[in-house]
C-alpha cells in the first residue's frame, strides 16, 4: 500500500513537472526579493545565449527565486516588451514564456534587460545572464510553400530558414496553417532527420479536419516565429485580398453515378467542408440552378439536385464536348528513367509513344498549380494542361524556372478550345529556383526563359501546357505570370540591378603552325596539345600543372581547335582564326582549295595568370604521315596585368547611404567579390536575400546580376561609391545599372489557382 501511495505522488510531482516543462519542483514563495537564477532559449540547458526572433515566439525557460505559484500573478518583461507566461508556465523556481514581436520601427532591440515582476514584491534582480537580444539572425524566415493551394491529407513542401538550435528537426514546434497543425509525424519516412539551418526542405500533410479557406503559414521553433519571403503571401487576380495559402475541398465519393433530370437527394464525401451548410455551395457543370444544401459535416455533404430545365440538346452532345470541371489543371507524372528525352522529344513522345508510357505513369489526376520543388526524386517527367482564364485585358508575360528543362506552351489562336500549339512561349534549359531572370539574362536563347508579350482578352480561356524533365538528383519547376498593372502593389516586379566592371585588354596571343613541306597536301593521322608546367613529384612542392587535348587532326579547322583546346581541362577561353598555309609556310586565300595546312592564330580571351601559368603548348602523341610535317608553336603577343583592386558600393535607403562591407568597418570589396558577400550585404540593409549570379570571369571584368525579393520602397539609389580598380593597360570603370527596367507590372508565381481550370472530354447520352 505505502509503495502504491508513494508511486501515486512520484508520478504527480513528474506530472507538474512536464506541465512547466522545467527539471525542478521545488517552490520558493515565500521571499519578498525577486532573483533570477538562470535563463535559457534552450530547453534543459540553465544559461545559454539569450537569443530569439525579432517576430516574437521564442521560449524563455528561466529558474526564479520568488515567484507566486499562480501564473497570473508574474509577470515578464523583455524591455517594455511583455514575455506572456501560459496558465502552467509556473512550478517552483520554474517559469517559462513566450517573446512578443517588438514594434517594427525599434532599432534598439539589443541586450534588453529580462524583468520579472510578481504581485505585492518588488522587481527582480539578476543573479546570472538576463539581457536579451531580438535578432534576425534567429528569425525563421519562411521562402516557399508549395503547393500553395492544398487539399485536405494532400503533402504540403515547406522550404525555410528554419533557426533552429539544433539540426535535428524534431526540435521544431511545429508547421501551422491559421491554427491547425500541418502533421510531420504522419509521413516520417518523407521527413528528414536533420535539417540544414540555412535553407531545406521539410514536408508535412495538410490536416484532414481542415475547413476550405485561406490561412497563413507559422513556423513555431524554439527560436521562434518566422517572417515570410516573397512568394509565400500572393495577391489574388481579382481583388487587393493577401493570402498565404488556400485549402480547396477535394470529393471523394458520390453516392450515384448521376442525378436524374427530375432532382434527387445526394450524398458527397470528402474533406474541407464546412459543418454548417449555409457557409457550402455546391455546382454542377454546365448549369446556373440553385442546389440546396441540406446538412453538412467536415466530411460529407447532403444537397438536393432540383428538376434541371435547361439540358443540352442531343445535336449538341458531341464526343468532343469540353466540360470545365474546376479550378486547377490536369497533371501525369511519369517515370523516365533510362529513356533518351529531351524537352522536345518528350512533348512528341506523350503522343506518339503513348503504349510505352502509360506503363510508367507515377500520378494521373489534378494538381493545384505549376509549382513543384524537390519532391519527386530522380528521373522524371510531368505534364500539365488545361485552360487559362485571363482576368483582365493586356499583355501578359510567361516566367518558367526549372531543373533540368522546361516548356511552356500557350493556344492564343483559337479559345475554348484543347488545340495544342506549335511553337513554345517560353522554356528553361536551367535556372536556379524561380530565378527566371538567370537564363533570361546570361544566355541569348531565342524563346527565354521570360517569354515575349502575349496580348489576352478579359474573360477568354486559353489552353496551356506545360512540360518538365528531371534527370539525376531532385528538380523543380515553377510557371508565372506577369500582368499589367498601372500602380505599385506588394506582389509587383521588383528591381533588377547589374554591377559591371571592365577594363580594355591587351590579350596573350599564340601562334600554332602545322603544315607538309613536300607538297600543297594535307598531312594524315592526329596529334594533341599539351599545356605543361614543372616537374611532377610525390609529395608535390612546386607548382605543377599538365593539360592534354584530345586528338586533333591536320585538317582541323578553327572551331574544332578551340574546341581541343577549351576542353582540355584548364578552363582556357579562347578565339581562334585559321589560315591556310602552301608547303612553304606561306599563307593562302581563304578559297584556296588545295593547301599544305594551317596557322592558327589563338588568342586567350580570358587572362590565364602570372607567366607560371601561361605554359605554352606543345605537340604530344603526333602519328603524322603523308608527308613531311612543319611544327611551330610561338607567342606573338604577351597580356598586360588583368583587373584588381577594390571597389565600395553604396545603397542609399529613406535617404541613408549604406555601404556594403566586408567585415565589420572594412568596406573595400574586392574586384573578385564573391556573390555571398554581394547577397549577405543586401539582406543585412534591405532585410531580404536577393538572387545574385555573375557572368565572366572577374580578373576580366565581372557582371554581378542582383534580383531583389521584394520592392524596397525607399531605395533611391545603389551606386559605386569610389573604387580602385587597376589593369595593365589603364582606366578600369565600374558601374551598376539597370538590365530590365523597373516595372509596376505584377508578378504571380506560380500562375494562381483561382484562373487555371481543368478539363474532361465527355460524351454526353440522354434518356
Amino acid at each position: 500500500m505505502f509503495i502504491i501511495a508513494f508511486t501515486n505522488m512520484l508520478l504527480l510531482l513528474l506530472s507538474n513537472n512536464v506541465d512547466a516543462m522545467m527539471m525542478d519542483s521545488s517552490t520558493d514563495s515565500t521571499s519578498d526579493s525577486i532573483v533570477i537564477l538562470a535563463a535559457s532559449t534552450v530547453l534543459g540547458q540553465e544559461n545559454s545565449s539569450l537569443q530569439g526572433s525579432v517576430m516574437g515566439g521564442t521560449t524563455i525557460y528561466m529558474k526564479v527565486q520568488g515567484l507566486d505559484q499562480t501564473a497570473s500573478n508574474n509577470a515578464v518583461y523583455i524591455g517594455k516588451y511583455p514575455c506572456i507566461i501560459s496558465d502552467k508556465g509556473v512550478n517552483g523556481l520554474f517559469m517559462n514564456c513566450k517573446t512578443t514581436k517588438p514594434d517594427p520601427d525599434d532599432n534598439n532591440l539589443s541586450s534588453l534587460q529580462i524583468v520579472v515582476k510578481v504581485l505585492d514584491k518588488p522587481d527582480s534582480i539578476c543573479a546570472s545572464k538576463c539581457l536579451y537580444t531580438y535578432s534576425q539572425y534567429y528569425t525563421p524566415k519562411l521562402f516557399y510553400v508549395t503547393p500553395r493551394s492544398n487539399y485536405p491529407r494532400t503533402l504540403s513542401y515547406w522550404r525555410a530558414q528554419w533557426a533552429v538550435s539544433s539540426s535535428v528537426v524534431q526540435l521544431l514546434e511545429g508547421q501551422f496553417m491559421g491554427a491547425n497543425r500541418c502533421d510531420r509525424f504522419t509521413v516520417q519516412d518523407q521527413y528528414p532527420d536533420e535539417i540544414n539551418f540555412w535553407d531545406d526542405q521539410v514536408v508535412c500533410q495538410v490536416s484532414a479536419e481542415i475547413k476550405a479557406g485561406y490561412y497563413d503559414y507559422t513556423i513555431k521553433s524554439q527560436s521562434g516565429y518566422q517572417t515570410n519571403d516573397v512568394g509565400v503571401k500572393q495577391k489574388r487576380v481579382q481583388s487587393d485580398r493577401t493570402y498565404d495559402s488556400k485549402v480547396l475541398p477535394i470529393i471523394t465519393e458520390i453516392n450515384t453515378n448521376f442525378a436524374s433530370p427530375e432532382g434527387q437527394i445526394i450524398e458527397i464525401s470528402g474533406y474541407g467542408f464546412s459543418p454548417i451548410p449555409s457557409e457550402n455551395t455546391v455546382k454542377i457543370s454546365g448549369q446556373s440552378e440553385t442546389i440546396q444544401v441540406l446538412s453538412s459535416t467536415p466530411t460529407t455533404i447532403k444537397a438536393k439536385i432540383p428538376k434541371l430545365t435547361n439540358l443540352p440538346a442531343l445535336a449538341d452532345a458531341t464526343e468532343s464536348s469540353v466540360f470545365i470541371q474546376g479550378s486547377g489543371l490536369h497533371y501525369t507524372r511519369w517515370d523516365v528513367s533510362g529513356l533518351n528525352l529531351n524537352c522536345a522529344s518528350f512533348r512528341t513522345q506523350i503522343i506518339t509513344n503513348k503504349a510505352q508510357l502509360n506503363s510508367r505513369i507515377q500520378f494521373d489526376g489534378i494538381y493545384p498549380e505549376p509549382d513543384v520543388q524537390n519532391q519527386f526524386g530522380e528521373y522524371y517527367g510531368q505534364y500539365f494542361r488545361g485552360f487559362l482564364k485571363a482576368p483582365f485585358t493586356g499583355n501578359y508575360r510567361f516566367y518558367v524556372a526549372s531543373d533540368d528543362c522546361a516548356q511552356f506552351f500557350i493556344q492564343t489562336t483559337q479559345v475554348k478550345q484543347p488545340i495544342r500549339p506549335d511553337t513554345a512561349t517560353a522554356a528553361s534549359g536551367w535556372n536556379p529556383y524561380r530565378n527566371y531572370w538567370y537564363e533570361y539574362l546570361t544566355y541569348s536563347y531565342n524563346i527565354k526563359s521570360i517569354s515575349e508579350t502575349v496580348a489576352l482578352q478579359q474573360g477568354e480561356f486559353y489552353y496551356i501546357e506545360a512540360y518538365h524533365l528531371n534527370g539525376g538528383s531532385t528538380g523543380y519547376l515553377t510557371l508565372s505570370m506577369e500582368v499589367e498593372s498601372a500602380t505599385r502593389k506588394s506582389n509587383s516586379l521588383n528591381s533588377v540591378y547589374q554591377i559591371s566592371t571592365s577594363y580594355t585588354p591587351v590579350k596573350e596571343v599564340i601562334e600554332i603552325t602545322l603544315y607538309n613541306s613536300v607538297g600543297n597536301t594535307l598531312l594524315a593521322g592526329k596529334y594533341q596539345l599539351q599545356f605543361t608546367y614543372g616537374t611532377k613529384t610525390k609529395p608535390q612542392t612546386t607548382l605543377y600543372y599538365s593539360y592534354t587535348t584530345g586528338d586533333i587532326v591536320p585538317n582541323a579547322n578553327a572551331n574544332a581547335i578551340k574546341n581541343a583546346i577549351q576542353n582540355c581541362g584548364a578552363g582556357y577561353l579562347v578565339t581562334v582564326i585559321a589560315t591556310k598555309l602552301d608547303n612553304t609556310g606561306a599563307a593562302l586565300d581563304d578559297a584556296a582549295t588545295t593547301f599544305a595546312g594551317y596557322k592558327y592564330t589563338i588568342t586567350f580571351d580570358s587572362h590565364r595568370g602570372s607567366t607560371n601559368y601561361r605554359a605554352l603548348p606543345t605537340f604530344v602523341s603526333p602519328s603524322l604521315n603523308g608527308g613531311t610535317p612543319v611544327k611551330d608553336i610561338v607567342r606573338t603577343q604577351e597580356p598586360l596585368d588583368p583587373i584588381s583592386g577594390t571597389f565600395q558600393l553604396t545603397m542609399t535607403i529613406n535617404g541613408i547611404d549604406n555601404l556594403f562591407q566586408v567585415s565589420a568597418n572594412v568596406y573595400d570589396l574586392p574586384f573578385d567579390a564573391s556573390t555571398s558577400l554581394i547577397a549577405d550585404n543586401v539582406e543585412r540593409i534591405t532585410g531580404e536575400r536577393p538572387f545574385v549570379w555573375t557572368v565572366g570571369r572577374a580578373q576580366d571584368g565581372w557582371k554581378w546580376f542582383i534580383v531583389l525579393r521584394s520592392n524596397v520602397d525607399q531605395l533611391t539609389d545603389f551606386s559605386v561609391s569610389t573604387h580602385v580598380l587597376v589593369s595593365g593597360n589603364g582606366d578600369v570603370t565600374a558601374a551598376v545599372t539597370k538590365p530590365i527596367p523597373d516595372s509596376t507590372n505584377l508578378l504571380f508565381e506560380p500562375i494562381p489557382n483561382e484562373i487555371t481550370l481543368y478539363l474532361q472530354l465527355t460524351s454526353l447520352s440522354l434518356s
